[in-house]
């Protein structure tokens, strides 16, 4: 049988809500998790780059493009937070190598080779982050 479900948020201090984000849909250990974010952009040289093990990403803004920094994982060295296997995710404070632009009509997948740092940009967003076991 195949299940999911959808989880609401709304950021305001990015780093504890993504904890609780993360604690709300590991709980329920589903294969398909799709996350509906309305939240601030933050500016290029604050982010955090975030990897997963055990679920890809994939990135659908909703009325506003994103800009998401993306560096390889294996040569990400500056950990924030260690590897959390409950939660599946790990923080780096790398710089990202490279920058991509998603627009509108457009999605972005992100795998576990991939390190992000993902809601960058001016202004607000509507986005969809579908989690995807693997």
């Amino acid at each position: 049988m195949f299940s999911f479900q959808i989880v609401t948020l709304q950021k305001s201090n990015e780093t504890a809500i993504y904890k609780e984000f993360q604690r709300t849909y590991f709980k329920f250990k589903c294969p398909l998790v799709i996350n509906s974010i309305e939240t601030e952009l933050i500016t290029a040289g604050s982010e955090i780059l975030e990897m997963h093990k055990e679920y890809l990403d994939i990135h659908i803004p909703l009325d506003t493009s994103e800009i998401i920094g993306w560096k390889q994982t294996d040569k990400c060295k500056e950990i924030n937070t260690d590897y959390n296997a409950e939660n599946d995710y790990m923080l780096y404070n790398d710089k990202p190598t490279c920058y991509l632009t998603i627009e509108l009509g457009e999605f972005f997948i992100v795998y576990p080779e991939d390190a992000h740092a993902p809601l960058i940009g001016k202004g607000n967003i509507r986005k969809l982050i579908a989690k995807v076991k693997i």
